[in-house]
């Protein structure tokens, strides 16, 4: 029977897999519903996974959040609390995102704490909604690159995906023509060829078929 237990300070949880593998799993952030988003690592060593999750501090926003759906509730629930995760790799990201307006490029960050604290918490991951975001890595030891096709949900996955990577660049086609991508790639440098693609949504957006017309 698998094993399970809390690390010894207390973040996170490791158990031996009934394949004899060990699994780590960090709490990263909240999905937009709430719930908790996980980062898991695998290995066949437990010591290995212990350190991989060490690599992580883990950070709770001190903003209560209520999620998108708190107020069709109509009930008086209590808040979800809003957890991140940094390190070196997310730290060093150099993060551009498009002019909601313009289309142009903007400097920004991974956690914008202004947005945090404003009418939606859940903004505060890579400035919330927006057609284009690119998160370069500097101290990549690759060339690699990767394209994520994504909602709401991936805003708070994806810095922790850009460590194996040199360049993640997420696409949301709610919000930019899928006809104007390749114009788009000229300003922005991404490129489908030979980049590593993942598609990321909700449930929702995925059983809403005109989206990706």
């Amino acid at each position: 029977r698998p094993m399970a237990n809390k690390r010894p300070d207390g973040d996170g949880l490791v158990r031996k897999r009934s394949d004899g593998r060990w699994e780590g799993r960090l709490v990263v952030g909240t999905k937009k519903n709430g719930l908790p988003l996980y980062k898991c690592f695998l290995n066949k060593s437990q010591k290995e996974v212990l350190a991989r999750m060490d690599e992580y501090k883990e950070n709770t926003l001190k903003n209560p959040f209520y999620g998108v759906y708190y107020g069709q509730s109509a009930l008086p629930l209590p808040p979800d609390t809003i957890k991140y995760l940094t390190n070196e790799t997310i730290e060093g990201l150099k993060v551009t995102v498009a002019d909601s307006i313009t289309g142009m490029p903007l400097e920004s960050t991974v956690y914008n704490m202004d947005k945090a604290f404003g009418k939606d918490p859940y903004e505060m991951f890579l400035s919330g909604a927006t057609p284009i975001v690119v998160m370069e890595n500097p101290n990549a030891k690759t060339d690699k690159e990767l394209i994520i096709f994504r909602d709401s949900f991936g805003s708070s996955i994806s810095p922790l995906l850009t460590e194996e990577y040199a360049k993640v660049t997420l696409l949301d086609i709610r919000y930019v023509q899928t006809n104007m991508l390749g114009n788009m790639s000229n300003v922005y440098g991404y490129n489908f060829e030979n980049a590593d693609v993942l598609f990321l949504y909700s449930t929702l957006i995925l059983n809403t078929a005109k989206i990706f017309k």
